[in-house]
């Protein structure tokens, strides 16, 4: 996870080129501590992760294949 938040803030790998809109660290970076509050809590207990996930977007979500498909560039 740390890894991950370290390509988040550094825009490498799937992050390079991409632009932050929920929360914009540069512009308003408070808006990024609920996001380190959950992050931290999670790293120190792992089970958490459970109370932060939610089915709420599952009827509107990407599938798998959706996200495979925008990641290629074959979306439209």
């Amino acid at each position: 996870m740390l890894a991950e938040v370290a390509a988040i803030l550094g825009h490498r790998g799937d992050y390079r080129g991409s632009v932050e809109e929920l929360t914009p660290l540069r512009g308003d970076w408070r808006s990024a501590i609920p996001s380190v509050a959950a992050a931290a809590a999670t790293l120190v207990h792992p089970p958490l992760w459970r109370s932060f996930a939610s089915n709420a977007t599952t009827n509107y979500a990407l599938s798998p294949a959706g996200w495979q498909m925008l990641r290629e560039g074959r979306a439209r």
